[in-house]
């Protein structure tokens, strides 16, 4: 190949590359990214959003209007907690864990002492699967009073 051909050659395939990067880069900057990427606080929002789990406790529990009326306050003061707990800065990540985690428990044992047995059965088996009948009473301890 003589010379010319060559300098041409590489000029061409240089130039093509550039191209090729200088696209990229605009793709990248014009895409948004995908609201996964960008932020999971409306993921956590809704996860903790307590309307949406008392409508998911009551398809799944059928819990009555007066199950329903106890436990949104429960619900709405676990989400708070866990706000709270979230936003504190003075907490390190295990400290917020654990707080988290105490929280969820007392409102798992609170909400626990307002359900029917059958509504216990049908809880357990939603948190632990086919070993519900193995897993420790979350409301032993607490009054156990079943709304009707």
């Amino acid at each position: 190949m003589n010379p010319m051909k060559s300098n041409l050659v590489t000029t061409v395939i240089t130039a093509t590359c550039l191209a090729g990067f200088a696209l990229c880069r605009v793709n990248a900057q014009s895409v948004s990214p995908s609201p996964a990427v960008v932020s999971t606080e409306k993921h956590e929002h809704r996860h903790f959003d307590p309307e949406r789990r008392l409508a998911r406790l009551t398809r799944r529990l059928d819990l009555t209007q007066s199950q329903q009326s106890q436990i949104l306050p429960i619900l709405q003061k676990e989400a708070g907690t866990i706000k709270t707990v979230k936003g504190d800065t003075s907490l390190s990540k295990e400290q917020k864990r654990k707080e988290i985690r105490a929280s969820f428990k007392s409102t798992h044992g609170q909400v626990f002492a307002l359900l029917t047995p059958g509504q216990k059965a049908k809880l357990r088996l939603m948190h632990h699967g086919k070993q519900g009948g193995n897993a420790p009473d979350p409301g032993a301890g607490a009054a156990s009073t079943p709304a009707s």
